[in-house]
């Protein structure tokens, strides 16, 4: 009876142990496990178009001037390989006019059709219209070909200030991904404040950034803020002919997949956010 009892009142001791455990929050020290809920990391698969002027060799289905359909290959290119959200250069479409976002725009017809039909998430690179003067623009299309966010490039540079009206904020977009943020080229370099918006207040877990970069050095700079900010980026680069580099970068700032190739490409990676 002795053994017994004391079998009953070890247990009645363990009983209220957890039931002390549950009541200050402990769920590892009740029994539970402790990561309990936690999905863990998401992980998407996603690309970088690497540009070097041409957007690619004329031959195949596109005329030599068809920047749009060479651009269209190599998004066909990068869903081939499986990326789930696709990233285009700086100026990857030198347009006679500025695009109207809100119109009924051949060139946005078309992308939208095509983020449409391969279940993409699409940045699209090009210039759109501004109050009095043309921006420098990234167009975010959904899985649905839908215009989710717009960002205009705010970190002018000398020949640009002349032409271009500047943006003046950042822009952070939800996907069935997770929240991403755009970026182009100079804005790398934007006031911090900036940045600390993008990545904290507006929630952005990765960022996209356009550029056209050409000086050397070019992959420094996206993998020093995604060290510094501690966001996963994708860095799709159209440098003419200087082949400067494109890649994507994880968190810490380290490589996952880069390119300095002298020829049109894509650039692909998985991230976990």
């Amino acid at each position: 009876m002795r053994a017994a009892g004391r079998r009953w009142a070890g247990a009645l001791a363990a009983l209220a142990l957890a039931v002390l455990a549950l009541a200050a929050g402990d769920p590892a020290a009740a029994g539970a496990p402790a990561e309990a809920g936690d999905p863990g990391p998401r992980v998407v698969r996603v690309a970088a178009v690497h540009d070097t002027g041409a957007l690619g060799s004329p031959e195949g289905p596109c005329a030599v001037a068809d920047r749009a359909c060479r651009l269209e290959v190599l998004v066909r290119a990068a869903h081939a390989e499986g990326a789930a959200v696709v990233v285009t250069p700086e100026y990857a479409l030198e347009l006679e006019t500025p695009v109207e976002v809100g119109g009924d725009e051949p060139v946005l017809r078309r992308f939208r059709g095509l983020a449409d039909e391969l279940d993409i998430v699409l940045v699209l690179a090009l210039q759109t219209q501004g109050r009095a003067l043309p921006r420098n623009s990234q167009v975010a299309l959904g899985p649905d070909g839908r215009i989710l966010a717009v960002h205009h490039k705010i970190e002018l540079f000398d020949g640009e200030r002349a032409t271009m009206e500047a943006g003046t904020d950042v822009v952070a977009f939800d996907t069935p991904h997770g929240r991403m943020g755009l970026l182009v080229c100079a804005d790398l370099y934007a006031a911090p404040a900036l940045h600390a918006r993008l990545t904290g207040m507006l929630g952005a877990e990765l960022v996209l950034v356009s550029a056209w970069w050409t000086v050397e050095g070019a992959l420094a700079w996206p993998a020093a803020f995604a060290h510094d900010w501690q966001r996963p980026v994708v860095f799709a680069n159209g440098s003419a002919e200087d082949a400067r580099g494109s890649g994507i970068f994880d968190k810490t700032g380290a490589p996952l997949a880069t390119s300095r190739s002298p020829v049109a490409g894509v650039v692909v990676a998985d991230v976990a956010l």
